[in-house]
């Protein structure tokens, strides 16, 4: 096994084989699709990567290197060849996003009924590491303490936007309305949506704002206008 984004030269194996293939007449060389991957250094298999060729699990078309480990001691002796099988380890080394660098204005109507699922997000993860969804305004305002008035409101702001809404499958990205909408009251609301990493260490996480416009519905009722007497 080798983890993905080794550096130069990290070892992989030795080769249990009798001789020396520096100073005797044993031969070892590699051969096969992967043996660009690796080079010998006496006994020992290492990582050949450079600067701009670093192992990237998500990149390669299979996550398992081979190659064909080719053994001779003297040019009549038959040669002897081993598979060389070598699983690249999976790092945690890419973050959640979102997809597309803008999500779509959502458009509910004011009409919709509590606990519908309004819509769907979806968050990437290249390492397949399972995410979970939250509405969190007050995660946002502690990455962003700027002391600014204008900040303070905008997050409160969210905060009260946040209470229209709830995700009830923390992994399914399923947006559930909480509380009835009003157009007259609120006609465009704002939402922070995170998406974290469950089950790893490092827990990386990404959010964004989706912006929610309100749909008027035939919710009010006529009236007559107060008299004005002459």
């Amino acid at each position: 096994e080798v983890k993905e984004n080794s550096p130069m030269g990290t070892f992989i194996a030795n080769l249990t084989i009798l001789g020396d293939p520096v100073t005797q007449s044993v031969r070892v060389c590699l051969s096969g699709n992967a043996a660009n991957w690796l080079y010998l250094e006496g006994k020992a298999i290492r990582l050949n990567v450079s600067t701009g060729r670093q192992l990237d699990r998500e990149a390669m078309e299979s996550p398992v290197l081979l190659a064909t480990l080719t053994c001779t001691e003297e040019a009549s002796i038959p040669q002897v060849q081993y598979k060389v099988v070598i699983a690249v380890v999976d790092e945690n080394d890419n973050r959640p996003q979102f997809h597309g660098d803008l999500i779509p204005v959502q458009n509910i109507s004011e009409l919709t009924a509590v606990n519908t699922i309004v819509f769907t997000i979806q968050a990437e993860e290249r390492d397949g590491d399972i995410l979970f969804y939250s509405i969190d305004s007050t995660r946002g305002e502690q990455r962003d303490k700027r002391g600014s008035r204008e900040l303070t409101v905008k997050f409160c702001l969210l905060q009260a936007n946040a209470k229209y809404f709830r995700i009830d499958l923390p992994n399914s990205g399923q947006i559930v309305l909480a509380e009835p909408l009003d157009y007259e009251t609120n006609p465009e609301l704002e939402l922070v949506i995170f998406a974290e990493e469950m089950y790893t260490k490092e827990r990386f996480n990404t959010s964004v704002m989706v912006k929610i416009r309100v749909l008027d519905g035939d919710d009010q009722y006529p009236q007559f206008l107060p008299c004005s007497f002459l």
